[in-house]
């Protein structure tokens, strides 16, 4: 099949020491899923979910990240759209999004609860489905899943400081955004991490 020949593809191309170590020891042609997957493209992995049939093995993959199958499909196919657009150079400011992602209606995690902005120029508003806004708040919301203690939201703050001629509003962030659930918990658990890290580097040098 097509995605077959994609994997197969992948694994030819990569040049990862633990792949080599299991073709000069083994003689499968495949090595087991959990090599496969780490060499797999994000838009092979979004596709190999799609063609999953439903039930419980696509249910439980997607309830590891809180998420039904339904939303969590969704944000894998609109993230592989956002990093496409990314790796193409293309616009992402002020863009609406062609590709839109499921709202979830319960999540495991800290999610947001405003999904409407208002348009600086035309005072109306606009829900945030189609912004570059949701689309970073579902990357944050999937790597909290992962790493509670991530450095996205203060790289993101960086990056704001760093142009501060960016209006956010034009890429979908909306009113008091910092205040939503997600990015508070965000907020703590970095301060929580570089105090223990602080703590640790002082025990250390004593």
């Amino acid at each position: 099949t097509s995605t077959v020949s994609k994997i197969f593809g992948e694994l030819k191309r990569s040049q990862e020491v633990f792949l080599e170590e299991f073709n000069n020891t083994y003689i499968d042609e495949f090595p087991p899923s959990w090599i496969t997957l780490e060499v797999c493209s994000f838009g092979n992995l979004s596709w190999v979910y799609s063609i999953i049939k439903p039930g419980m093995t696509k249910r439980n993959i997607a309830k590891t990240y809180g998420l039904n199958d339904k939303v969590f499909q969704s944000w894998l196919h609109s993230i592989v759209y956002l990093r496409n657009t990314c790796a193409h150079h293309s616009r992402l400011w002020n863009k609406k999004l062609a590709i839109k992602a499921e709202f979830p209606k319960k999540t495991k995690y800290p999610w947001i609860v405003n999904f409407e902005t208002i348009d600086s120029r035309t005072e109306e508003p606009s829900f945030i489905k189609n912004r570059t806004y949701f689309a970073i708040c579902m990357i944050q919301y999937l790597l909290q899943s992962i790493n509670p203690n991530n450095t996205f939201l203060e790289k993101l703050n960086n990056l704001f400081d760093k142009y501060p001629i960016i209006d956010k509003n034009a890429l979908g962030f909306t009113k008091n955004w910092e205040n939503e659930p997600m990015w508070v918990q965000s907020k703590l658990a970095n301060e929580k991490a570089k105090i223990k890290k602080k703590g640790f580097r002082y025990y250390v040098r004593n």
